[in-house]
């Protein structure tokens, strides 16, 4: 009895863990749009919407390090944290946040309501 209670917990233990190193790492990103001539209108925000998946953490990072310096070569960028400010000359900027979170954290909020 005590052999197969520790057979179950070793197996539950071992599931586990299992399961933790098959996460997957979601790069995610939302952009709210400042236009010229808008005045103080807020901007333009926009749905969370999915990069690339990556297999860990470090990859995934790796992964945003690379296109902040694309977006780098195009245009002028403010990086702070999970946040970039991207301006394009006078007529447009972008403040873009971007999140590298694992595939059961999904920055939208939980399905069913107001997706």
């Amino acid at each position: 009895m005590i052999a197969t209670m520790m057979a179950l917990i070793l197996a539950l233990i071992l599931a586990a863990s299992h399961t933790e190193a098959e996460c997957a790492w979601v790069l995610w990103f939302q952009d709210s749009v400042k236009r010229a001539g808008t005045g103080l209108l807020p901007p333009e925000r926009q749905e969370w919407e999915i990069i690339d998946t990556y297999k860990s953490k470090e990859q995934c990072q790796a992964a945003v390090a690379s296109l902040r310096e694309e977006w780098r070569r195009i245009a002028q960028v403010i990086n702070v944290g999970d946040y970039a400010h991207i301006v394009f000359g006078n007529d447009l900027s972008i403040h873009r946040e971007i999140r590298c979170l694992p595939d059961t954290v999904d920055p939208r909020g939980p399905k069913g309501g107001g997706r």
